[in-house]
C-alpha cells in the first residue's frame, strides 16, 4: 500500500460507508424487541460470505466487549471473546455518533495489511443500544467497492474550479 491508497481512501470514503451501511441495514435487525446475539450472528455470518474477501466479522455488546468470536477467512478465533474493544475506533465513533461508521485504514491483528473496520450499532425497540456490529475488510477491497469512476472526477475538479471562479468574482465586485 502506498500513500496513493490512502488519499483514493479518503476521496471514496462516503461510496464505501454508504455500501456498508446499506449491506447492515438490510442484514442486520434494528429497534426490534429483545435482541439476541442469535438473531444477530447468523446474519453477520452472511454478509461475510456475500462478501468475499472480507477479513472478519464480530459482534461486540454495548459496552465494547465482543461476545462473539472473531469469524474470520475459514476459521473462528475464539481467543477474540470476551476482549474489551472499548478504546477502539470502530466502537466509540459508532456509539458517539449514533448511526453505521467506518474507520480509517490501520493494519490487521489478522493478515498484518491495511484494513478498514466498518461498524453499526444495534439498538433495542425502545433505542438502548444492544450491539456494535462489525466488519473488517482489506483496503484494497474497499478501495475496489469505492472506485471513483470518471464521472466522479470531473465533477469534483468541476465544482472545485467553478468554485474558485465564483471567489475570485466576488473579491473583484
Amino acid at each position: 500500500m502506498v500513500a496513493a491508497d490512502i488519499q483514493d481512501f479518503s476521496k471514496g470514503r462516503t461510496k464505501a460507508r454508504a455500501y456498508f451501511c446499506y449491506l447492515f441495514s438490510k442484514n442486520i435487525p434494528n429497534r426490534l424487541p429483545s435482541l439476541t446475539e442469535d438473531m444477530i450472528v447468523p446474519r453477520l455470518l452472511k454478509i461475510k460470505a456475500d462478501l468475499a474477501k472480507c477479513e472478519g466479522v464480530y459482534l461486540l455488546d454495548h459496552q465494547g466487549v465482543q461476545v462473539t468470536p472473531t469469524y474470520a477467512f475459514n476459521k473462528t478465533m475464539e481467543d477474540d471473546k470476551g476482549k474489551i474493544r472499548a478504546d477502539r475506533a470502530y466502537y466509540y465513533r459508532a456509539v458517539r455518533e449514533g448511526r453505521c461508521t467506518i474507520t480509517d485504514p490501520y493494519p490487521s491483528l489478522i493478515t498484518q495489511e491495511l484494513t478498514v473496520t466498518a461498524s453499526a450499532p444495534i439498538y433495542d425497540e425502545k433505542d438502548n443500544l444492544k450491539y456494535i456490529a462489525c466488519l473488517d475488510m482489506p483496503l484494497d477491497e474497499v478501495l475496489k467497492i469505492s472506485h471513483l469512476n470518471t464521472f466522479d472526477t470531473f465533477f469534483s475538479s468541476l465544482f472545485k474550479y467553478s468554485y474558485l471562479i465564483f471567489v475570485f468574482v466576488l473579491i473583484s465586485v
